[in-house]
């Protein structure tokens, strides 16, 4: 997992995931913002593998790796001088706020692009990820709804779980009622919102199940 805070954007942290069958850009916070799933993309088993190898044996400059933080299952790591958002205008109004959601999002997907060209070091010319990946905007996002107590990346996440907090997952516009979907299983949740790119699966998997770690 790749983060970066970003507070005048989202009053929290982009976290990009590796998991054994996507790449997926969320946010994270340690206050009661919702998070969401702002970019997904497929992985095939052999860039997984690739990638796994590729961050295990990381040593260069565009990531950091973070010892301070915990989530089992993940090897964690910090994006080098990240792009950050602007600081949002105090008096916001709809022309305003149009240009600083874009000034924001062109920073998001400035770093998206680079961490998606560092992890191209790690995978086959046969295999290279998109390096045209833009990012996904309200409403057209897909909501994480997760258990609170295994939230946050942070040193006080218990250590007891070992399910990755990831637990299901509503769109910002859904065509059911949340209790049709808090236990949807394996509900590709993007299908409910309109105008998401990517096919999101919902990753409610042990990290004892994997045979290698999630990243």
């Amino acid at each position: 997992m790749i983060e970066w805070n970003d507070t005048p954007g989202i009053d929290g942290d982009f976290m990009f995931v590796v998991h054994p069958t996507q790449i997926f850009l969320r946010s994270g916070h340690n206050n009661p913002n919702h998070n969401y799933v702002y970019w997904v993309e497929r992985l095939s088993a052999g860039q997984y593998e690739n990638l796994v190898k590729f961050l295990d044996a990381y040593r260069d400059r565009e990531f950091r790796r973070n010892r301070w933080d915990v989530w089992p299952g993940y090897t964690l790591y910090e994006l080098s001088r990240p792009r950050i958002s602007p600081k949002r205008p105090e008096h916001l109004t709809p022309e305003s706020e149009s240009v600083w959601q874009a000034k924001s999002n062109a920073a998001v997907n400035s770093n998206l692009r680079r961490i998606l060209r560092e992890l191209n070091r790690g995978v086959s010319l046969q295999s290279k990820l998109r390096l045209d990946a833009t990012i996904n905007t309200y409403p057209d996002i897909v909501r994480i709804e997760e258990d609170r107590a295994h939230d946050r990346i942070s040193s006080s996440f218990s250590q007891d779980s070992s399910v990755l907090p990831l637990l299901s997952c509503w769109g910002a516009k859904v065509e059911a009622a949340p209790a049709d979907v808090a236990n949807h299983g394996g509900l590709d949740c993007s299908r409910r919102v309109t105008g998401f790119r990517g096919e999101w699966e919902s990753t409610n998997v042990r990290a004892d199940e994997l045979n290698s770690p999630v990243r």
